[in-house]
């Protein structure tokens, strides 16, 4: 998928050396902020579905990005169960109910999908989900590509679902350009579907509300910063 993405951006020009995902991403934002409007136009045309590739890498490393914090908060509840339990925990009579976590964490398949991403020289999830916004919002700062981003529905759901990044840098953006489709005219419909989509993926118990947590929590959030 991202060597599809580089072959098709880059005009076939082939990449040289080990780079990883997160360099071949950081090239390509460069190319569509600072090349000429119609570079973007052949990036983003249906000889080359830039945005469809971007997009689906962009969906892939959210999906890693979610499940490599459900395993740190996995791990996190158990070493913290461990600890208040007491050395007797650690004995095989009283660690069964540690197992099922533990066995999450070191499954073949959590092994096997961290061989591949290594395999394909692929860089952190946070750092590519962070440069893809970057990238959407290069594509979004003209309005031939800002209509393409809100007229799919894939790429303003990843964009809402960035949310759950650590980064604030990260979280400033992806509200930014939330707000940015919020002045367009039926803006305000497509944020709400983003936000029922988030709901049932983050598995929220309200429409909005690991957003409102961000301004309650604002010491921790700086959400002056946003």
């Amino acid at each position: 998928m991202i060597d599809t993405i580089c072959f098709r951006a880059f005009q076939k020009r082939k990449m040289v050396g080990d780079a990883t995902s997160t360099q071949v991403l950081r090239d390509l934002e460069i190319s569509l902020r600072t090349n000429h409007i119609e570079w973007v136009r052949e990036f983003l045309d249906d000889r080359n579905q830039g945005l469809d590739h971007l997009v689906e890498y962009l969906s892939f490393r959210l999906v890693m990005m979610r499940h490599e914090q459900r395993l740190t908060e996995s791990r996190s509840s158990s070493e913290e169960r461990l600890a208040a339990a007491g050395p007797a925990a650690c004995s095989p009579a009283h660690n069964g109910y540690l197992r099922p976590a533990l066995e999450m964490i070191d499954s073949p398949g959590v092994k096997r999908r961290s061989k591949h991403v290594a395999k394909l020289n692929m860089g952190e999830a946070k750092d590519d989900i962070h440069v893809c916004i970057m990238c959407l919002r290069a594509i979004m700062n003209n309005k031939y590509g800002f209509n393409m981003v809100i007229q799919h529905r894939e790429a303003i759901n990843c964009i809402a679902l960035s949310l759950m990044h650590k980064s604030l840098r990260t979280k400033a953006l992806v509200l930014e350009l939330l707000a940015a489709i919020c002045l367009v005219k039926g803006g305000h419909e497509i944020i709400l579907c983003a936000f029922d989509n988030f709901k049932e993926v983050c598995h929220e118990k309200r429409r909005f509300h690991t957003l409102m947590e961000y301004f309650i929590n604002y010491e921790v959030f700086h959400i002056e910063f946003m």
